[in-house]
């Protein structure tokens, strides 16, 4: 899903960057190189939130919670997931796949909801 979907310019400069020599470096170990890929993601968005949040939201902004929710999402993304069962409707399988996910969501959006982000792009919108 992210290498593919989401961030696509951050998502080729980590994986020349991190995946390709951490999987050189472990001789072909993926595992590794992806962990290891999402681990300098957190580490390069921790960095954008001490700048994005160290003046008027410094107290919104928690150190380290960023690479906590990249950590648990490397852990979700390399578990083997079973395949999804033939009997169980395409909406519950997509919650219970998300779910987890969406638990530790807190961690990469509270900045932006406790300094108010959310509330001031609103007004900004036209309400139609």
């Amino acid at each position: 899903f992210w290498g593919k979907r989401w961030n696509l310019l951050i998502h080729s400069h980590v994986k020349r960057a991190v995946f390709v020599p951490v999987r050189k470096w472990t001789k072909g170990n993926t595992v590794a190189a992806a962990f290891a890929a999402f681990c300098a993601s957190g580490l390069l968005h921790e960095y954008q939130w001490t700048i994005m949040f160290s003046g008027t939201y410094s107290s919104a902004y928690r150190f380290g919670d960023v690479s906590i929710f990249f950590l648990l999402q490397a852990v979700l993304c390399l578990l083997p997931w079973p395949k999804k069962p033939k009997r169980c409707p395409l909406m519950l399988w997509s919650f219970l796949v998300l779910l987890p996910g969406a638990l530790f969501g807190h961690l990469f959006a509270r900045p932006w909801v406790v300094g108010g982000t959310f509330d001031a792009a609103r007004r900004l919108t036209f309400a139609v």
